[in-house]
């Protein structure tokens, strides 16, 4: 098995989760994003971005105890799919369509004969 073959989805998906391990591809400080970049053959590669944010707890907050909610730090992520032939911001993908890209892609050869 290659290092980019996957036998199910679950392990597709425990791929994309386990970004961090791709390493840091860069840190842009002035907004807070952190990518992940991992390369795939033919050129693909898979980016995950994490966005720095400040969320409020609005479930807990009672204003009428005169308090301001609550905010704590958290991070959204982006999923791209890099397509050598596009440009970074027009391959913004889905998780959900990075786990059939890599199915279709990366799945060995007797899945894909089964599945013809």
């Amino acid at each position: 098995m290659s290092a980019h073959t996957f036998k199910s989805n679950k392990e597709r998906e425990d791929f994309i989760k386990d970004y961090r391990k791709w390493g840091e591809w860069f840190h842009e400080p002035h907004t807070e994003a952190t990518y992940y970049k991992t390369n795939l053959s033919k050129g693909y590669a898979i980016v995950v971005a994490e966005h720095a944010v400040t969320r409020v707890d609005w479930a807990n907050y009672r204003p009428t105890q005169g308090t301001n909610p609550l905010t704590y730090e958290s991070v959204d992520l982006s999923y791209y799919l890099l397509d050598p032939n596009k440009h970074f911001h027009d391959c913004r993908a889905s998780k959900t369509a990075l786990i059939k890209f890599l199915k279709d892609e990366y799945s060995p050869k007797e899945e894909q004969a089964a599945c013809s």
